[in-house]
């Protein structure tokens, strides 16, 4: 039980510090990415040393087509944040700063979903475990009710159950950390027009530049 919840105990203490002090202070993707960036790269280095080193040996052994649309993604998210048509950038101007901070976090959250859905299918076995961390992972999203709009929060919460299946499913049955580095990456892409709109109309500035919201 301990390889179960200390993980998540770290994932929420380090998200905690960002959102609680760091932000608080100005270092944000926006002000300091730099900074922000070696923050979840550590915090992922932490994470291995103390938990697991399956993410990055399967990182090592990625395919010849988790690496095409890694790199895919990642390109795109460069050229996204570079025009700001793609990516989240404040206001819409170009960050590539911002692109390498949101990469950092994403790899960080990956690295860490996967050593708890890991721990999941040690403690319940690859189906019930898997299902576990799906719930686990819609349980986390349910925060959003107390950021967003219901109707908004409905449907990142719902996005979260579906892909936390994915994400589970993925790692569980074909290793595959590229690919879900590419999909995680691929879904803040995608969802940019709505979360663009949700940090105009509802939220309040300063409220938009956390990670807690994914923008």
């Amino acid at each position: 039980m301990l390889d179960l919840v200390a993980p998540i105990l770290y994932f929420l203490a380090l998200f905690g510090l960002y959102e609680g002090v760091l932000f608080k202070r100005r270092i944000d993707y926006w002000h300091a990415p730099v900074l922000v960036s070696m923050y979840f790269f550590l915090g992922t280095l932490g994470g291995l040393i103390l938990f697991s080193m399956e993410p990055v040996l399967r990182l090592l052994y990625m395919s010849v087509y988790e690496i095409a649309a890694l790199a895919g993604v990642l390109l795109l998210l460069i050229v996204g944040a570079l025009t700001g048509r793609f990516a989240y950038t404040p206001g819409g101007e170009g960050s590539l700063g911002y692109a390498a901070a949101k990469a950092a976090d994403v790899l960080f959250q990956i690295t860490m979903a996967v050593i708890v859905v890991l721990a999941f299918e040690q403690l319940l076995g690859m189906v019930y475990g898997g299902a576990a961390f799906a719930l686990y992972f819609f349980v986390a999203h349910l925060l959003l009710f107390f950021i967003l709009p219901a109707r908004y929060a409905i449907i990142f919460a719902t996005a979260s159950l579906v892909g936390g299946s994915v994400l589970a499913y993925i790692a569980l049955t074909h290793g595959g950390m590229g690919y879900l580095v590419a999909l995680h990456l691929s879904f803040y892409i995608a969802s940019y027009p709505l979360m663009r709109r949700v940090r105009l109309r509802y939220l309040k500035p300063e409220a938009t530049r956390g990670s807690i919201v994914g923008i």
